[in-house]
C-alpha cells in the first residue's frame, strides 16, 4: 500500500500494473509527502485525464522531479 511508502524514497515506478484512478489519487496525495522524490514512472495504467491532469500539475509545482506517464 501507498501508505507504507518511507518518506526517503526517491524513485516510484508503477509501470504497466493496470492501477486505475482510485489507487492514482492515493498516489497523488501521498507524493506530495515525500520531499526526496525525483522520479515518478506510471506509463501504462488506466488513468483518467483528470489524474493525468493533476500528475501534470504537480510537475509543474515540482519541476525537480520526472514524471512519465
Amino acid at each position: 500500500p501507498l501508505e507504507n511508502l518511507p518518506k526517503s524514497i526517491r524513485e516510484i515506478g508503477l509501470v504497466g500494473c493496470n492501477i486505475n484512478d482510485k489507487v492514482g489519487q492515493e498516489l497523488i496525495k501521498k507524493i506530495h509527502c515525500l520531499p526526496n522524490l525525483s522520479m515518478i514512472c506510471v506509463e501504462n495504467n488506466n488513468f483518467s485525464e483528470n489524474i493525468i491532469n493533476e500528475l501534470r500539475q504537480y510537475k509543474l509545482d515540482n519541476p525537480h522531479v520526472l514524471i512519465i506517464f
